[in-house]
């Protein structure tokens, strides 16, 4: 459902991106630089074109004041050079340049350095890393002209003075050039955030109200009732009879062995089999079983082979203890304890689930 939630988001995200209205920005054209250079093109003789071509539809147009927004940019590459210099220096190059061509100055914004972003392709190779050293031009066609001055009706008995005119004029002018924000695309979006959100909140809450009732009404486990060892049990096990039959035969063992007294501490034995640690004292015993008679194996292996198979069982009893090496302490007293299967032999250097090597119990699987 978190994944679900999260899904929704996205898509309302990129929803307002591509149905938005975003500024009303077009591009005009966009010309490619040397690497490190903010004056010298890929294609110098294409780019004189491209730069005739631009200043032609620039001036072509009816254009105000700041309305040529020039943006420039460069490739990831680990040199002294900073990024937003040399981004800067290529926008005000061509900047130059269209002003050479006729298109008039105050035509242009303040030159925008991007630097290393909005990146084109992976930029680890020449041909990726092209395409980044570049500089876009783009109109922003938000910018509205001027509104026209209030003009008295003619024939109105009294003249409307010209502090009122005055007066009228900007407030009318700031409403003309209100940018058309897409409230009715962001607003349902916005909803519809808030109600996954909702929906990912009630499923989280009655998910744990459904756990703790669980645990409510669930009665305290009895202590077990005492079963003879059937002499096949582990034989099943090391033959590959699978999991289940590994499980079905090693609780069998581990009940025979509480019911003899071959466990060290009794109580401790009776705490282990309660409703929090049953499924990990099966999957432990399932994986002592499957271990062949004789080899050596140390906690680490069995903490292993836990995230393998039985990685349920693992993450549900970890919230138990305080931290990963309190829990695997657990899991090797309770392979201690069934000394009817294992014997300790010491202990062992090997990698823990952090991939670093620590000590640890070795054990020896008896025949």
């Amino acid at each position: 459902m978190k994944k679900l939630c999260l899904m929704m988001v996205f898509f309302a995200f990129f929803g307002f991106l591509a149905f938005g209205d975003t500024g009303g920005q077009e591009e005009i054209g966009y010309l490619l630089f040397f690497p490190n250079s903010s004056n010298s093109f890929v294609n110098h003789a294409q780019a004189m074109t491209q730069l005739d071509n631009i200043a032609k539809n620039l001036m072509e147009r009816n254009l105000l004041a700041g309305q040529i927004n020039v943006f420039g940019y460069t490739a990831i590459a680990a040199n002294y050079i900073k990024p937003m210099d040399l981004s800067r220096d290529r926008a005000v190059f061509v900047m130059n340049e269209l002003q050479r061509r006729g298109v008039p100055g105050e035509l242009f914004s303040e030159p925008v350095c991007q630097g290393e972003v909005a990146l084109w392709g992976d930029n680890t190779t020449e041909a990726s890393k092209s395409p980044n050293r570049r500089v876009r031009v783009l109109l922003d066609n938000n910018i509205l002209p001027p509104a026209a001055p209030v003009v008295p009706p003619v024939i109105a008995p009294v003249i409307e003075s010209a502090a009122t005119v005055a007066t009228a004029t900007p407030a009318t002018a700031a409403d003309k050039s209100r940018s058309g924000f897409p409230w009715k695309i962001l607003l349902p979006l916005i909803g519809l955030i808030i109600l996954a959100a909702i929906i990912f909140f009630l499923l989280k809450c009655r998910k744990s109200s459904t756990c703790c009732k669980a645990a409510v009404e669930t009665p305290p486990s009895s202590a077990p009732t005492p079963i003879t060892p059937a002499p096949s049990a582990e034989l099943a096990a090391a033959s590959g009879a699978g999991v289940q039959s590994a499980v079905l035969a090693a609780a069998a063992v581990a009940t025979g062995a509480v019911a003899t007294g071959t466990v060290d501490n009794a109580n401790d034995a009776v705490s282990i089999k309660n409703s929090k640690h049953i499924a990990l004292e099966n999957g432990i015993l399932a994986i002592i079983s499957s271990v062949p008679f004789g080899a050596y194996f140390d906690v680490h292996t069995v903490v292993q082979i836990l995230l393998q198979q039985y990685d349920d069982v693992y993450l549900t009893n970890i919230g138990n203890y305080k931290s990963a090496a309190q829990y695997h302490s657990k899991i090797s007293s309770i392979i201690g304890h069934h000394t009817d299967l294992v014997e300790v032999a010491g202990n062992s250097y090997s990698k823990n689930i952090h991939d670093k090597f620590s000590e640890c119990h070795l054990f020896r699987r008896k025949r």
